[in-house]
């Protein structure tokens, strides 16, 4: 999906130590399907909130203050406070990009694909007629 419909990132979320294998799939789902998420990633935006938010809206069963979110392999979040710094702004710029979000809550696991949304991919699905 790397060329698909004017994506300029593949990224893969992974979640892990959730209560159950369901609520790592709820989480990472809902973070992947997030608009505001996608658009942060074509925008290389460290907003990690839109991420926190969506995870946390998702109905996977943990506490926000204990998680942690890694930037291909930086933390970028520790027990639900972000770190800024340049180092993670960079990893925003690269076009694969891993997300681990550790919620420490139990051992369930799920990961998921998924690209940013662009400007292209609006004008491409814009267009059909």
């Amino acid at each position: 999906a790397m060329d698909g419909e004017g994506a300029t990132k593949f990224v893969k979320i992974n979640v892990k130590n959730a209560l159950s294998a369901s609520d790592a799939k709820k989480a990472a789902l809902k973070a992947a399907n997030s608009l505001l998420v996608k658009t942060a990633f074509f925008g290389q935006a460290l907003y990690m909130g839109r991420l926190v938010s969506a995870v946390s809206s998702s109905g996977a069963g943990f506490v926000p203050e204990k998680m942690d979110v890694f930037i291909n392999g930086k933390k970028c979040i520790e027990r639900g406070a972000e770190i800024q710094s340049k180092n993670l702004v960079l990893e925003m710029k690269k076009r694969k990009i891993e997300i681990t979000v550790d919620l420490k809550a139990g051992s369930g696991e799920f990961f998921v694909l998924t690209t940013d949304l662009s400007y292209d991919y609006v004008k491409i699905n814009a267009d059909y007629s």
